[in-house]
């Protein structure tokens, strides 16, 4: 059996709300697989969703 894991994080800035950081986070970790999995992404906090 293979297991493997993509990770994501973005900081929760000033004036932030949930679903934008979840949003910033969402992105990250579709990123990370999209880049061939096994892979940590750090999504800017300025970045868009």
């Amino acid at each position: 059996m293979k297991i493997t894991i993509s990770c994501a994080i973005s900081l929760f800035i000033e004036n932030d709300t949930t679903a934008a950081a979840f949003q910033r986070t969402d992105k990250a970790v579709y990123q990370a697989k999209d880049e061939g999995r096994k892979r940590s992404v750090v999504i800017a906090p300025g970045s868009k969703a």
